[in-house]
């Protein structure tokens, strides 16, 4: 099932791809270089079990720039790059990239589908059509949030499934190693999309 509903986003996304001027296809082309050689690198907080990834910074930012399209194969793109990096047996890595890669679908659609309601928007990608700093926070914060519960629900159901142990933590652990790298990421998404906004690109790829 996570197989079906990974392929239906990767098969938006390619078709999606057919609308891209040929600038936002050398972005992409870009970001996804950059996005894998980054994920496979995370910075743990010293003394905390908090590990920041850039994985969901880039499918965040593939959102804002490249739409539903950039954030499926962003999301794609990371996952695959750490998928050799994970000790957990093959099945299990695999899963991990669908449910990202849906989650990634999910949340840009959410993200769009906000903007449209509540600022009106209605183009493909903000990069094509500017939105108040407001309405993008709102909007990036939803989509986050429903990342977040998509990823967490999604493998508390395969563990289920697999009739896997659980572990419990405290909610204080949980909340450090899940929520604060979230809110880390999203605060670097919205720095990186004002240096692109306001410098260009091509200085924010060199800050990136």
């Amino acid at each position: 099932l996570m197989f079906l509903a990974s392929l239906v986003a990767c098969g938006f996304a390619l078709y999606g791809l057919a609308d891209f001027p040929s600038q936002q296809l050398a972005v992409l082309g870009v970001a996804l270089a950059i996005a894998a050689l980054t994920s496979q690198f995370q910075l743990t907080i010293p003394g905390t079990s908090i590990r920041i990834s850039a994985k969901e910074l880039s499918v965040f930012l593939g959102t804002i720039w490249l739409g539903v399209p950039g954030a499926v194969l962003l999301a794609v793109a990371t996952s695959f790059a750490r998928i050799g990096l994970s000790d957990k047996p093959r099945f299990d890595r695999f899963f991990s990239v669908f449910n990202d890669v849906t989650a990634g679908f999910i949340s840009a659609i959410v993200f769009y589908f906000t903007l449209s309601n509540l600022a009106g928007f209605n183009a493909k990608y903000v990069a094509d059509q500017p939105v108040e700093p407001l309405w993008l926070v709102a909007g990036l914060g939803i989509s986050a949030t429903v990342h977040f519960f998509a990823v967490r629900i999604l493998n508390s159901l395969f563990a289920f499934l697999k009739q896997k142990e659980v572990v419990y933590e405290s909610l204080q652990t949980q909340l450090l190693r899940t929520v604060v790298p979230y809110l880390v990421n999203l605060a670097n998404v919205l720095l990186f999309h004002f240096l692109f906004t306001f410098f260009g690109l091509a200085f924010g790829w060199v800050v990136l």
